[in-house]
């Protein structure tokens, strides 16, 4: 189960970020401000795709649940930066504020599965 939350979370990530790449290519990100804000929420789902890619390894490969715990509150500070980047410049509006929601909960689902598993 935990493995398909983290599969759909990595996949609607993966989403949000090109999103971000179509939004500065069509030139939403046409003030500095806005391009600076569109690049670093773009580069943290990046980070968040990788964040959890990199859990679904230690999973699969039965890695520590420490391991699997650091690498997924990894992924949690990444799910709420693009909210944060957004939120210190209520100027800028995110086009992706509804998938930014969905991915946070997506993400503290995975935590919350994770949490649930007993190490031997």
């Amino acid at each position: 189960l935990l493995d398909t939350a983290l599969r759909v979370t990595a996949a609607k990530s993966a989403m949000a970020e090109m999103r971000l790449d179509e939004a500065m290519r069509a030139g939403l990100g046409n003030t500095i401000p806005m391009m600076s804000s569109l690049q670093s929420c773009r580069d943290s789902y990046a980070s968040l795709t990788d964040s959890l890619g990199k859990s679904r390894t230690t999973l699969k490969k039965g890695g520590s649940r420490d391991d699997l715990m650091s690498e997924l509150s990894a992924a949690s500070t990444y799910s709420t930066d693009c909210r944060d980047i957004f939120g210190e410049r209520p100027e800028l509006k995110s086009p992706i504020r509804g998938a930014q929601r969905h991915i946070m909960r997506l993400v503290s689902n995975c935590l919350d599965l994770a949490t649930a598993i007993r190490q031997p």
